[in-house]
């Protein structure tokens, strides 16, 4: 089956049932929703993998959803609990813009790490604009215990690729792929070794070619999905094996 790696499911315009019969009906058989706070995207995502076989979860504060105060790891320990939901995630940092506190942004992504590794669960890391600072926050984290985690719709920074697959990370490819102004994404694609590699939609933002300018849905994972196997010359059922693969062994090992 192909595999939407990351979405916001509850954000996708129209009936969410139409939304996951769509994607279905293109060979997507799951889709993991990602919910970017722990209060309403929290209770939409619960509902969303309540309802939908194959829907499952994340949930974190993206660096933009922070609170104020910071929660403590035991906090927030118990929103793990559902046997559906499989990290935490998505964050990190973002330095895109003017309005941002870099320094809180690092202590809520510094907790998060974490829990995860309280959790033994895997992260899904946001970077944008703030490719050394990610870098040196995960790494401090690795030196106390152990991570695995995914960069989530991969920038197109050699560095950040370098440094995941160094890490044994997964790098989750976008909608972004399929641009005509991504030539270096898509270079950086063409080296990285399959068994590292995901596919998203980041749902419903980034639509791929040939939906640009269209509210972006699951079943366009597919479209990126097709760009990925041309770009490394792959048939398209071994490379559906591998990202099937890959997907279940980052995000299906046994929680604690």
């Amino acid at each position: 089956m192909i595999i939407d790696s990351h979405c916001h499911l509850d954000s996708c315009q129209g009936s969410t049932d139409e939304i996951v019969q769509r994607a279905t009906e293109r060979g997507v058989g799951k889709i993991l929703t990602v919910a970017t706070d722990l209060s309403a995207e929290y209770q939409a995502m619960l509902s969303l993998i309540d309802q939908y076989p194959s829907v499952y979860g994340a949930c974190g504060f993206h660096p933009d959803t922070l609170p104020h105060p910071l929660p403590s790891v035991e906090l927030m320990r118990p929103y793990y609990q559902h046997k559906k939901i499989l990290a935490v995630g998505e964050i990190g940092l973002d330095y895109h813009g003017a309005d941002f506190d870099k320094d809180f942004q690092h202590k809520g992504f510094a907790l998060q790490l974490q829990l995860a590794q309280e959790l033994d669960l895997p992260v899904i890391i946001h970077t944008r604009d703030a490719a050394e600072d990610t870098v040196k926050i995960i790494e401090h984290a690795m030196k106390a215990k152990p991570l695995r985690g995914v960069i989530h719709c991969l920038p197109s920074s050699v560095y950040i690729a370098q440094k995941a697959i160094e890490w044994g990370f997964y790098l989750s490819l976008s909608g972004v792929l399929t641009f005509k102004n991504a030539d270096k994404l898509r270079e950086i694609a063409k080296g990285l070794p399959l068994d590292r590699l995901l596919v998203e939609t980041d749902s419903p933002y980034l639509a791929p070619v040939p939906h640009r300018g269209h509210p972006n849905e699951p079943a366009f994972v597919v479209d990126t999905f097709q760009c990925l196997a041309e770009l490394k010359n792959c048939d398209t059922q071994t490379l559906e094996t591998t990202l099937e693969r890959n997907f279940n062994t980052l995000f299906f090992k046994e929680k604690t």
